[in-house]
């Protein structure tokens, strides 16, 4: 499952569609992911944390825009209880806190979940589940403190993954028709992790 949890959520941590998880990317990774507008990179330091920054491409693509419109993204994991139960991480995402807990289950036959709060975008909860479908592709649901979000990831290679969502499940049956659905809460995305020695 280690490979699917490497990619980046559409606004930057690492995690499932968008919710951080408490994974990280891993000792001297990064990764670089496009997420519709969303462009995101991300750094892994000694297995003990990951820094990042998250822009925003609709507001303009000139200097002043793309500076305005980055946001920092920097996550810390808490080794206060065993691995083996679960993962738990500390983080902020642009101006939000977040808390996140995850664990794997193989007797559900594969299935990841995250939880966890945060503030603003949060409002205080937030839960992921990811079904592995194969050892290339996992279905995931999960509740990102406003609305559902119902996706998949594929991992092409170790390093590539593709991310399909309808983010905002709530708001696209709300949308007055299915092309404002399709443009507004349809993502696609992808995700590059490699080594980077700084």
């Amino acid at each position: 499952s280690s490979a699917f949890n490497t990619a980046s959520s559409v606004l930057g941590p690492t995690g499932h569609l968008n919710v951080p998880s408490a994974e990280i990317v891993g000792n001297r990774k990064y990764s670089l992911s496009l997420h519709k507008y969303w462009f995101k990179f991300n750094y892994g330091i000694m297995d003990l944390g990951e820094v990042g920054a998250n822009v925003d491409l609709s507001g303009g693509r000139n200097f002043y825009a793309v500076v305005k419109n980055t946001k920092i993204n920097l996550k810390v994991a808490l080794p206060l209880i065993s691995r083996n139960i679960c993962l738990l991480a500390a983080g902020v995402e642009g101006d939000a806190f977040y808390l996140s807990a995850n664990r794997h289950f193989d007797f559900l036959s594969g299935t990841d979940a995250a939880m966890g709060t945060g503030n603003k975008r949060f409002n205080y909860f937030f839960a992921s589940l990811a079904k592995y479908v194969n050892e290339n592709a996992a279905v995931m649901l999960e509740y990102d403190g406003s609305d559902y979000n119902l996706g998949g990831r594929i991992v092409l290679s170790p390093s590539i993954k593709i991310d399909v969502m309808i983010r905002g499940m709530k708001a696209a049956f709300g949308q007055k028709s299915l092309s404002s659905a399709i443009d507004r809460n349809f993502i696609f995305g992808i995700t590059y992790v490699d080594y980077l020695s700084l």
